[in-house]
């Protein structure tokens, strides 16, 4: 490891820990071949990629828990990774950008994965997530002129299904959907650490009493719970064979696919987050007008979200800052629910005034919206000791 010149740097201390351990084990061979390719991997993202973003190829992975970093590009000068990060498995607030990689090393337990196969961004981001990032069938290529033409298919009207509008995902719905992940395919091969982390993740959420009992998914998660725990028991902790499952239990595969694909978050709450987030600041033209852009289809096709008033006024301050004339974009939507600080009638509140106007001493917070105090720097004076002859 000490003499890698890249993934000495950015391997968390854990991992690199658990590496010294196998110095004398049988498998030291294997391990020494995958710390070279690993940092031979590091010396080929170095280069960045003349790619569109999904089509760019994720060099490295790192994850924790529900959290996820795939590494496009390293800058070892800088420190800095480029890449996909999509945080408690919030896809909605998933985003490329920037990665600072001692940031990423100070999350404790986080890994890198050892067994990862490139691959491109879109083909990562659907194999974990996809519902919400599917891969669209290229189109058939129109044959040449002189070609006799083939006779041409029925068209396949598209169904529409209704499904369940939600805020955000609750605990269990996102853990139910991480095992629907792994046995959709009802025939398919796993790494025992994937199985692993969702056992564990299971477990976690009982011990923090995440899922209650009186929810209305505790009876399914409670069946997915005990699925996972055999499975956990039966699967052999060997790093290198995937092991193969067979999901027999067709009554629970159609009630958990039935479940995961009925659901879906309310479209204008990501686009909201985004614009909060916006709010009260100078963003990037291309990245205002690309949220307006989402914004208007909303706008046009769902006049009956809840959301809609909301949806509105972030409509025309990115209109008005993307025409230029505004400044910044303003500061309109407090949240997704109007904080309890903001004042509704005559009397005065503390933070703020009845118009959205904030005192002195206040802000409002990134991201929430919310009104907070502004926290003030303590300079400490340094004592000044006389020296004694």
């Amino acid at each position: 490891m000490s003499d890698t010149k890249y993934l000495k740097d950015v391997m968390p201390d854990l991992q690199q820990k658990a590496l010294l351990e196998m110095e004398n084990s049988e498998e030291r061979e294997f391990f020494v071949e995958k710390i070279l390719e690993l940092d031979d991997v590091l010396a080929s993202s170095i280069k960045p990629q003349n790619k569109d973003l999904m089509n760019s190829i994720v060099k490295a992975h790192f994850f924790y828990g529900q959290s996820d970093w795939f590494i496009l590009d390293y800058d070892p000068k800088q420190k800095m990774f480029f890449g996909y990060v999509v945080l408690n498995g919030d896809t909605e607030m998933s985003e490329p950008g920037y990665i600072s990689v001692k940031e990423l090393l100070s999350v404790k337990r986080v890994e890198m994965d050892f067994y990862w196969n490139e691959k491109t961004l879109m083909k990562a981001l659907n194999s974990k997530y996809p519902s919400e990032f599917p891969i669209e069938k290229e189109t058939e290529k129109t044959s040449p002129k002189n070609s006799p033409s083939k006779p041409s298919k029925p068209k396949v009207e598209k169904v529409i299904v209704d499904k369940t509008i939600v805020d955000n995902f609750s605990p269990e719905f996102l853990l139910i959907r991480r095992f629907w992940n792994i046995i959709k395919s009802e025939s398919v091969s796993v790494p025992f650490r994937t199985v692993q982390l969702l056992y564990m993740a299971f477990n976690k959420a009982a011990v923090e009493r995440k899922v209650r009992k009186v929810s209305k998914d505790a009876e399914l998660f409670t069946a997915c719970n005990k699925k996972i725990v055999t499975l956990f028991e039966d699967i052999p902790n060997d790093a290198k064979k995937p092991y193969k499952i067979e999901f027999t239990d067709k009554k629970l595969y159609n009630q958990i696919k039935e479940y995961v694909s009925d659901v879906a978050v309310n479209p204008a709450i990501p686009l909201l987050k985004r614009f909060i987030g916006m709010q009260n600041t100078k963003p990037e033209i291309k990245k205002a007008e690309t949220l307006l852009k989402s914004i208007n289809k909303i706008f046009e096709q769902d006049k009956g979200n809840r959301l809609f008033d909301e949806i509105k006024l972030a409509k025309i301050s990115l209109s008005d800052y993307v025409s230029g004339r505004d400044k910044k974009v303003d500061l309109m939507v407090y949240g997704l629910s109007r904080p309890r600080t903001v004042c509704t009638n005559r009397i005065k509140c503390e933070g703020v005034d009845k118009s959205g106007k904030l005192h002195k001493g206040y802000k409002f917070e990134r991201g929430t919206g919310n009104i907070i105090r502004v926290k003030r720097k303590v300079v400490k004076k340094k004592k000044i000791t006389k020296k004694r002859d």
